[in-house]
């Protein structure tokens, strides 16, 4: 079985989303950063290709049982209380 990585950074309220980077100018051209956004407003982003930023739930789902996951932590955030 194959194995991914997938960094992972708590947002302004506390969800999970798999995002490299904190900053996401580069990626959307806005200035903003996942630390201080609610999933809320990062919903209003788009990345790639008219990609929306996921949440760790959802990342998860997408890859059960396809793959195995290994969770780079990001931020110095302990997020395992959060799952």
């Amino acid at each position: 079985m194959e194995m991914i990585e997938v960094a992972v950074r708590p947002c302004a309220d506390g969800t999970l989303v798999l995002s490299h980077d904190d900053d996401l100018q580069r990626l959307t051209g806005r200035k903003m950063r996942v630390s201080t956004s609610a999933l809320a407003e990062l919903r209003t982003v788009t990345v790639g290709k008219g990609e929306r930023i996921p949440t760790l739930e959802e990342g998860l789902a997408l890859l059960r049982g396809r793959v195995l996951v290994n969770l780079d932590q990001k931020r110095g955030v302990m997020a395992l209380p959060l799952l």
